[in-house]
Parts: C-alpha cells; structure tokens; sequence
C-alpha cells in the first residue's frame, strides 16, 4: 500500500511538477566502470578509463568528493535551466532538486534518498493537504461496502464503555467518520442487541413514550433506540455496567500521517491523487483541464458505488447527501 507521501509525488508527476530533491551518496569503493545513475530518465555512465562519445558519462576520479563534482557537473551540463533540474555536490554527496526520477544499478555506489521538498508551486504543503482532503473525501463518497473491501483499515468496531446508569456518551473520542450500526447490552442482558437509529425529533418524541409506533420495553432484549445530536450517542436505555457495552459499527478516519500508508483499499488510492490533480490544476488556473478531471473523478466513484450496490444508479447520490442513510451522517 501506498503512503501518502507517495500519493502526493504521483499527484506532482500528473501535474507534470518535479518531485524536488534527491540525494546520491557515493561509496568510492563500490563504484565500478559502466555503472550507471538515471536522472530525469536520462541514463548517466561512470567510466574509469577512455570515455565513450556516444554516451553520457562522467569520470571516477580518486576519491568519492572528486566523482561527486564529475557527477554533479554533467548533470548541470545536461539539464539547462528551462528544465528545473539542476544539481551540486559536497563532501562526496550529490543534491539534485527538481527530477521527476533518479535512479541506479548500483546502490551500493550510488545510495540514492529521496524528499518532497518542491521547488516550483503549488508547493509540497498545498499538495500534501489536497492528499488529507481527497482520502477523506472520497471515503466520503463512497458506499461502506467498497470501503470494506480489499486491505482497507476504515472498517471498525468502536467500544464504548456503560455505566448502568447513563443514556448519553461522548463521541470525542470516537474516530469514526460515519456509523453503519449499534449495538448495545441493555439491562442486564449479557447479548448485544441491534439499537435502531432514529432522528433527533422521533428519538425525543419516543423516549417521552409519546408515540404508540416504537413502543418501549424494560426487559432483556427489548428493542431500544438511539440518536445523534450535541457530539453525542443517546440510547433510550442505558447500557450494562461493563466495558463494550456499546459497539458502534462504522468507518473510521483516514490516518493523517504523511510516512503511513493511505488507509484506502489500493484499488482506489488513484482516487486520491486525481483530487490532488483537480486541486492543482484549480491553483494553476487550468480550468481546461480541471473540468474533464473533475468529471473523470466523480464518474469514478459512481462507477465503483454502483458496482458494490447495484441497486446505485450511476447518477445516484453519493453517501452523506438526503436519503435512506440518515444514521452514517458524520457528526465529526
């Protein structure tokens, strides 16, 4: 699975935008004759003896700080500034900023790292939030049962702990982003039972007993009821004095931490980085682009909701909007 980090390089390569910057640390003594360093897609040979005119080369010299400066000073003659490339060297370490790639067959000789460090807009800050913002989007948009798919790790069961006495808990702690069901053990019931999800308004009109319909029960297994409102879960009943009296069944957060992979099954962490490439190109101002995108993006999602619901059509609503899913509304 893909970090987010990588999500958002992919994202600057489909805007066409460089990476930023790569580091080549020279091992003198691993380097032999023919290997090679490819910057930019351009293959760069190191020789030791007579240098070949149909190649890109640079000479091992002897020392690691001497190859280094050969290094970086073909790579300065190859790229003129038009192309963003340019590249120094110190102490036997090569810096290149603004290749999209660099790459070795020996990387013994030539350890490459590489950083997201941008040097042209939009800069790597605006990127990597438009990466945040496009995996919770579009775990937004699409229905729980794609999401439960694949290695997805936004499927969860979210314990909370019963006090006997208490009808309403805290969700603060709770890092769900939508809720698919709740069960809870009512009484003194040791089972967990379904709570049906009612509306705020029904949810107040029931527990006052004011509506024959749902009607209310104080025995083991009786049906209960619950609402959100005020960052809270509210039962009709409390729940049993113990931990994980209440699990609530849902789709948790995407993890925002750059170096972590996306949270999102692979199959749709593309998704991702087409939301990062509409944002880009809103930034950049390139609304001839954008549109065919943006309806790339959404057709998309529409696509995959309707193939894990087929009862979706492909201009149905996306979740969260008006319809049956009244309790996945997101309170966070």
């Amino acid at each position: 699975m893909s970090t987010l980090a990588q999500l958002g390089d992919r994202a600057r390569r489909k805007l066409g935008l460089a990476l930023g910057s790569h580091t080549i640390t020279l091992t003198y003594a691993s380097i032999a004759d023919q290997d090679t360093v490819s910057v930019h897609g351009v293959v760069l040979t190191c020789f030791t003896g007579a240098a070949l005119t149909e190649k890109a080369q640079f000479k091992k010299e002897t020392d690691g700080p001497a190859t280094a400066t050969n290094l970086a000073d073909l790579i300065t003659a190859i790229f003129d500034t038009t192309t963003g490339v340019s590249a120094s060297a110190a102490s036997g370490v090569v810096t290149i900023t603004g290749a999209s790639s660099v790459q070795t067959d020996n990387a013994t000789g030539f350890a490459i790292s590489e950083s997201s460090a941008s040097d042209e807009e939009p800069y790597t800050a605006d990127i990597d939030q438009w990466i945040l913002d496009g995996q919770l989007d579009v775990a937004n948009k699409l229905v729980n049962e794609a999401l439960k798919s694949g290695e997805s790790n936004l499927s969860e069961v979210f314990p909370i702990a019963g006090d006997g006495a208490a009808t309403a808990f805290s969700l603060a702690a709770v890092n769900h982003l939508r809720i698919e069901a709740v069960t809870a053990k009512m009484v003194n019931d040791s089972k967990l039972y379904r709570v049906e999800y009612l509306k705020p308004d029904m949810f107040l009109t029931v527990n006052e007993d004011r509506e024959g319909i749902y009607g209310l029960g104080t025995a083991d297994g009786d049906q209960q009821y619950y609402t959100l409102y005020d960052e809270q879960i509210h039962l009709t009943a409390a729940p049993a004095n113990a931990a994980a009296m209440i699990e609530i069944i849902g789709i948790e957060q995407p993890q925002t931490t750059k170096g972590v992979a996306c949270d999102l099954p692979v199959a749709f962490q593309p998704l991702v980085e087409d939301y990062a490439v509409i944002q880009g190109l809103g930034y950049l101002g390139r609304d001839d682009r954008l549109g065919i995108h943006f309806q790339k993006y959404t057709a998309d999602i529409q696509a995959i909701n309707a193939n894990y619901n087929p009862e979706l059509s492909h201009d149905s609503k996306f979740r969260g909007q008006e319809g049956e899913e009244g309790e996945q509304t997101s309170i966070t």
